[in-house]
């Protein structure tokens, strides 16, 4: 302990007491030290001074004058609860001061320390600087370190910094030691160290199509360039090259920590392979097809064979060929590229489509107007009807009533995606007749002689009269002539046929035949006188 002191004069003075408490405090029954200056310079640090004394310089405190006050404690070696006072007992005499107050002891730890550390970082891409930091507790009197893969490999420093230059995962391991005894702490893939991701591929070929396998380690991310313009991200993508030629294939590969590259050069041959293709397969007769070879592999000569086409063959790469007979086609080409020779054939490749056929008949149902279709038309896929009394009907085989006699035109026009087709047919309607007849005169002294007329007349019509008591007493004249010659009252009886029915009219007491008058007189003689 360092003190600064000088009296006031010889006769005032101060004094400094040190005591010591094994109580904490609450007595302090022993006095460790006790300084007073007796005028021979034992203890005061300078002259006497009747001015406030302030130490100005390493000279004015105890060291370069009296010793500095050191007290022993080993007696209280072990014990708790120990209080030190420092006393200042005031005579008057002047400033006193007290600085530097150490302790030191030549003792061991009690117990053995524990080992503990942390670092940072613990994972990183090599080249990776590592911090280590000793958390151990405990008294520390030799620490030891193991740093797996670290350069350096050992260390006694407390925080230490290592190197790791590998990739891998590392252990570490901190020894720590006193008196009492050591502990050792390891922790076991502590220290991660990434290194750049590992690029390799391989590959297989059929014909022009590439198929890359990815062989890579340790990457996060990729990217495919197949020397052709074209790229990929796909872990093992599929390539086909359009053309034959030596490419530079590069499977660039990524993680955190930087990236790296591998190449291929590869040459692609050409293999060949029969392809085409053309602008419609599909249509109506009269069928235009525009033919392209999409072969593969490079060919110089083509041989075509198109059934049902024109022409049916051809040497051209990209020939045009017409269909004018409906039907379903196979197509044939053979390619030559110098080398190899390859076919395909398209079965049912061509279809042509024709106008539909267009046929159909009706049945007439005699005096009703009403006729039925029966449609035997092919290869349409709709129909209009139109018969001939402003009716039409889209139905496949249409019943239909006419209003009115007559002759008619029914049509039938069959459509598909190639045209139309018309057909007709004339049918005649014809209804019943209602039969009327009128007479020249109805009654009349025999002999009398009645000119009958009927009704409807014209072609078609026939007729069947009855005439009871008249000669003749039937016709089938449309307009007879009857000779009554009895008298008497007499029916008459037509019937009107044509192609749609008959009908008959009857009239009674129709004709009246009075008989002939005689002149009959008597004669008296009258004398003349």
């Amino acid at each position: 302990m360092e003190y600064a002191y000088v009296r006031y004069s010889d006769f005032l003075e101060d004094q400094l007491i040190v005591r010591i408490s094994t109580d904490g405090g609450n007595t302090f029954p022993t006095t460790l030290f006790t300084g007073d200056e007796n005028g021979s310079g034992n203890f005061a640090t300078g002259f006497n001074n009747t001015n406030p004394f302030t130490p100005a310089s390493a000279d004015d405190w105890c060291g370069a004058g009296p010793a500095c006050i050191a007290l022993d404690l080993s007696a209280y070696d072990g014990m708790n609860d120990i209080v030190i006072r420092i006393e200042n007992i005031n005579g008057y005499g002047n400033w006193m001061y007290v600085d530097n107050i150490s302790l030191s002891a030549s003792c061991g730890a009690t117990e053995p320390p524990v080992a503990a550390f942390s670092a940072d970082p613990t994972i990183g891409c090599a080249p990776l600087l590592v911090e280590f930091t000793d958390e151990s507790t405990g008294l520390v009197a030799f620490r030891e370190w193991i740093f797996e893969g670290g350069s350096p490999e050992f260390s006694e420093e407390a925080n230490p910094l290592v190197d790791y230059f590998d990739p891998g995962e590392y252990e570490v391991m901190l020894t720590v030691e006193n008196n009492a005894g050591s502990d050792t702490h390891t922790e076991t893939t502590f220290i991660t160290v990434l290194g750049l991701p590992f690029a390799d591929f391989s590959f297989t070929a059929t014909g022009m199509t590439y198929q890359f396998t990815n062989l890579s380690q340790n990457e996060d991310d990729l990217e495919w360039s197949f020397g052709d313009g074209n790229t990929s991200t796909q872990e093992n993508p599929s390539h086909t090259y359009s053309e034959p030629g030596t490419y530079t294939v590069t499977l660039d590969v990524f993680n955190e920590c930087g990236t790296e590259s591998y190449q291929e050069t590869i040459v692609v041959e050409a293999d060949l392979i029969a392809e085409f293709t053309s602008d419609v397969t599909t249509g109506c007769t009269s069928l235009v097809v525009n033919f392209e070879d999409v072969s593969i592999g490079l060919p110089i000569a083509w041989e075509w064979t198109f059934e049902g086409g024109n022409p049916a063959t051809s040497s051209l790469a990209n020939p045009v060929v017409t269909y004018n007979t409906p039907g379903s086609y196979d197509v044939t080409l053979v390619v030559d590229n110098g080398t190899s020779v390859q076919t395909i054939t398209l079965e049912d490749y061509i279809v042509v489509n024709s106008e539909p056929t267009v046929y159909f008949t009706t049945t007439v149902t005699p005096g009703s107007g009403i006729i039925a279709t029966d449609n035997n038309s092919s290869n349409a896929d709709s129909y209009i009807w139109d018969f001939g009394d402003g009716s039409t009907s889209n139905e496949l085989q249409p019943i239909h009533t006419y209003t009115a006699e007559g002759t008619y035109t029914v049509s039938l026009t069959a459509e598909n995606e190639c045209g139309e087709v018309t057909m007709t047919q004339e049918v005649m309607i014809v209804f019943p007749p209602e039969a009327t007849f009128t007479a020249s005169t109805t009654a009349g002294c025999a002999p009398l002689a009645v000119d009958f007329m009927a009704s409807p007349q014209g072609a078609g019509y026939t007729y069947e009269w009855s005439f009871p008591g008249g000669m003749p007493t039937t016709s089938d004249d449309a307009n007879p002539t009857v000779t009554y010659t009895t008298e008497g009252v007499y029916d008459v009886t037509l019937t009107v046929t044509n192609a749609g029915g008959s009908s008959t009219i009857s009239q009674t007491s129709f004709v009246q035949v009075d008989g002939a008058i005689i002149a009959l007189f008597d004669a008296i003689a009258t004398p003349v006188a």
